[in-house]
């Protein structure tokens, strides 16, 4: 039973972000399910990635919650109004580092697949 609380521990991140003026959250995500499409460069996100690469916020990964609220309007609601954010963050699939990286190149590798709709940008 240890051995799968690890696992779990590993599939689910816990992110504490501070907002700073000029800076946004920096996440598209998908409408539906919340699931990170593409992490601007220079935003809250990219600056958490850097500062703890062993933890890092990746495309494919799904936001469960913001600040304790997993309902999707309501966490937006949250991310807008807070300037102190707690998420928790879902693994997804793991992709090389090289590939995450080369989606700000926009030569195409690790980029997901276009969304059906417009994604909500956080």
């Amino acid at each position: 039973q240890e051995k799968l609380e690890i696992v779990f521990s590993k599939l689910i991140l816990e992110v504490k972000i501070l907002k700073r003026p000029g800076k946004k959250l920096g996440a598209a995500t998908d409408p539906k399910t919340f699931t990170i499409l593409k992490i601007a460069d220079e935003s809250l996100i990219d600056d958490w990635n850097k500062q703890y690469p062993k933890d890092r916020i990746c495309i494919g990964d799904t936001v469960l919650s913001v600040n304790g609220v997993v309902d999707k309007d309501k966490a937006v609601q949250e991310i807008a109004s807070k300037e102190e954010l707690s998420l928790r963050v879902l693994r997804g699939p793991r992709r090389d580092v090289e590939a995450q990286k080369d989606h700000k190149t926009g030569d195409g590798k690790g980029k997901p697949p276009a969304p059906e709709k417009p994604t909500m940008k956080m």
